[in-house]
């Protein structure tokens, strides 16, 4: 019997294809869309980036959380440096 994990789609709302891009795997333990913003150097004002992505907590290996934030244009990963929990 094979198992396979349920998760959490994004299909781009132009997408020809309409094809679904996971965001979760089976070590997600919670995924949301998610932008980003950046903070300009020397100041208190902050920019909203363009990038569409999600907010992904994992259970790792190691089996402690990871805290990403994943593009979903280009499946990228970017951990956030954290203490562990």
């Amino acid at each position: 019997m094979t198992r396979r994990a349920s998760g959490i789609h994004w299909a781009p709302p132009h997408s020809s294809t309409r094809e679904a891009m996971p965001l979760t795997q089976r070590s997600t333990i919670l995924a949301f869309k998610a932008g980003r913003a950046f903070r300009r150097d020397d100041t208190n004002i902050v920019e909203p980036s363009a990038a569409k992505g999600a907010i992904v907590i994992e259970r790792g290996e190691d089996e402690e959380l990871h805290f990403m934030w994943k593009n979903r244009e280009t499946e990228e990963t970017e951990e956030a440096r954290l203490s562990h929990f």
